[in-house]
């Protein structure tokens, strides 16, 4: 999904958990990105209070694309091969701000919201869904962690409820989500059925410690969706 979008929005927290790299790695990606109209990297946008972040992470070191952080903190920010905005907003962070900072500022049309939960409760309390459905976007998923995950549509929204896993560790569990939607996207179903694997996938991630090793088997998430005891993930793919 990252090939689509002008920007991929995440906090601080989940920066700092899984130390981001480029956004887009592939350059057959990139290639394909420009082709239609878009820049090779989408934006990196980070929300972050208190500027705490990884700055030896390689999405600062790799010295492609551009990263943009939005931030209440006066903290300097050190010197990074990635080119690197900092927009300090004097108060708390809003989203809804920020939002129409990357419209109206940055020219960006569509968003990639990859968490944390923390960032995600703030987009749904702020009604950021209403308000990029307002804008034009035709399509946004809000990822709700232990709730679901909630598509929408211009007057067409549902929450897709998560499935009952006991989890250990939540890392990567946004990445199998976004694996799993975009498999049975791809795959020709529609939007909530493929937002029910994105589910399936993230939750089952969520049920190993690890990131690669945590990602579940085709076939352990085909027997999640069909109510049967999937067997743990053994660091396959949907």
């Amino acid at each position: 999904l990252r090939h689509r979008f002008d920007a991929v929005m995440v906090g601080a927290g989940t920066i700092r958990a899984e130390r981001y790299g480029r956004i887009v790695r592939d350059p057959g990606a990139r290639a394909r990105r420009q082709e239609i109209g878009l820049s090779a990297d989408p934006l990196a946008v980070i929300v972050s209070g208190t500027l705490e972040l990884p700055f030896d992470a390689s999405l600062f070191t790799c010295g492609a694309g551009r990263v943009l952080i939005f931030t209440s903190s006066d903290r300097p920010v050190p010197e990074t091969a990635t080119e690197t905005l900092v927009e300090r907003t004097g108060g708390p962070v809003s989203v809804t701000a920020v939002l129409e900072h990357l419209a109206r500022e940055c020219g960006v049309r569509a968003v990639l919201c990859e968490g944390g939960p923390r960032l995600f409760g703030q987009l749904e309390a702020a009604g950021a869904v209403d308000a990029l459905l307002g804008s034009g976007v035709g399509t946004v998923i809000l990822t709700l962690g232990e709730r679901g995950a909630l598509p929408a549509r211009k007057g067409e929204m549902q929450v897709v409820p998560p499935f009952d896993v006991d989890p250990e560790d939540t890392t990567a569990a946004g990445d199998a989500f976004v694996a799993g939607l975009a498999v049975a996207l791809a795959e020709g179903r529609e939007l909530y059925e493929a937002v029910r694997w994105g589910n399936a996938a993230g939750g089952l991630a969520a049920t190993k410690l690890g990131a690669q090793t945590s990602l579940p088997t085709r076939q352990a998430l085909e027997q999640l969706l069909s109510g049967e005891n999937p067997e743990p993930p053994r660091g396959g793919r949907p």
